[in-house]
């Protein structure tokens, strides 16, 4: 047999051969230890795409070059001292791929606005269709998120700025406390009901808990201590809400709709965020997730249940506002179109079809910068077709 032929190195200082990936990038000294790749080399291998598999302690890296060659993985931990050392010695033209995590929003924030980094948040739900793999590993996701941006398939998310965030965390923290305060007020009803104990007066009124009192039950005071501590946390919530959406344009606007109030309507125009990036009014329910599944083959078409792929918090108020609308306000074109609905389908198939309706309505109120009218209604709109163009 002659000698074999010697693979080619592609200029990185680490020879492969061909559609060959190198897993063993660090090379060891005489003494055993591990040093990583030199900035030098780094350097010379041209634009790399850096895959990271994000986690709470720890990040899975995969760096690779633009041929796609797989010039070293490692795995450090998850803080930013030594995220910033180790990502020091990588080029200015680097690209980096984050899969959206709960963890992601503070790393992106710290790599972008300190570090300057160019870094892009994948979608998972997207990305895992694209590349599905039977085998799955933090080496593997890395690896495929790094190979993904280097062709161009990466499914970005969109990221909101730092005062829509933390709108959303301010609505959905009023929105926990108001369901912990819920649980302490069934625990209570949950006491009186298996003590057969009946109280003659209005629930969390003040003869009612005059009367919760009385019992000197050491079960329910120590919920009524818990209730009054989330009513001070709620009320002060319900107080800086009220200042933000005052000052906000947008906000303001979607409170002419009745049943829509401070909570509800910046709740809306924090999960919508940027509005500019839906084409139109379905783009937007179906980043919702209230727009029908739909599966076609060949001459079959089923339409089945809503998605449900996007914000809870945004279905969850817009159903809220659609009970308050249909109660209180009986003669808009809303309440008209529930009513009928309802008659033929039934409650819940017409109060999510409400729903849909009402976001369309909140859509074009925003677009088009008009307050809400009792005769609202999208009869008069354009046909859109699916690039948002009227047809």
């Amino acid at each position: 047999m002659g000698t074999p032929r010697a693979r080619k190195s592609d200029g990185t200082g680490y020879k492969s051969g061909r559609n060959k990936i190198i897993t063993h990038p660090r090379r060891k000294t005489m003494a055993g230890k591990k040093r990583p790749v030199s900035k030098q080399i780094l350097a010379k291998a041209g634009q790399l795409h850096v895959g990271i598999d994000l986690h709470k302690k720890f990040l899975q890296v995969a760096v690779m070059n633009q041929n796609g060659t797989m010039l070293f993985e490692d795995r450090i931990d998850n803080d930013w001292d030594v995220i910033k050392k180790f990502f020091a010695r990588f080029p200015q033209d680097s690209r980096y791929v984050v899969e959206s995590s709960s963890v992601w929003y503070g790393l992106y924030r710290y790599m972008t606005d300190k570090l300057g980094m160019d870094v892009t948040v994948s979608n998972p739900f997207v990305n895992k269709v694209i590349a599905t793999s039977k085998k799955k590993t933090d080496k593997v996701d890395a690896r495929i998120l790094a190979d993904l941006d280097r062709g161009g398939y990466i499914s970005e998310c969109y990221v909101p700025d730092e005062q829509t965030v933390e709108n959303r965390r301010l609505t959905r923290f009023r929105h926990k406390m108001v369901h912990m305060r819920t649980a302490c007020k069934n625990g209570i009803h949950g006491i009186l009901l298996q003590d057969g104990i009946k109280i003659h007066a209005t629930n969390w009124t003040a003869m009612y808990m005059i009367a919760l009192h009385r019992l000197k039950n050491y079960r329910i005071e120590g919920y009524l201590t818990e209730i009054e501590s989330f009513n001070k946390i709620i009320h002060d919530l319900d107080y800086k809400i009220r200042a933000i959406t005052s000052a906000s344009e947008e906000a303001c606007r979607l409170k002419t709709i009745p049943g829509v109030g401070d909570y509800t309507a910046l709740v809306m125009t924090a999960e919508i965020g940027d509005k500019s990036r839906f084409l139109n009014s379905h783009q937007l329910c179906a980043y919702a997730g209230i727009v029908p599944s739909v599966r076609n083959s060949a001459d079959t078409i089923h339409h089945g249940n809503i998605t449900k792929r996007g914000s809870k918090m945004m279905r969850w108020a817009l159903v809220e506002a659609v009970h308050t609308h249909v109660r209180r306000f009986p003669e808009t074109d809303l309440s008209i179109f529930y009513k009928r609905l309802e008659k033929k389908r039934g409650r819940s198939k017409a109060t999510v079809a409400a729903a849909s309706k009402l976001l369309r309505i909140m859509y074009w109120m925003l677009k088009e910068g008009k307050d809400f009218a009792p005769n609202y209604s999208q009869s008069h709109k354009p046909r859109e077709d699916v690039e948002g163009k009227p047809r």
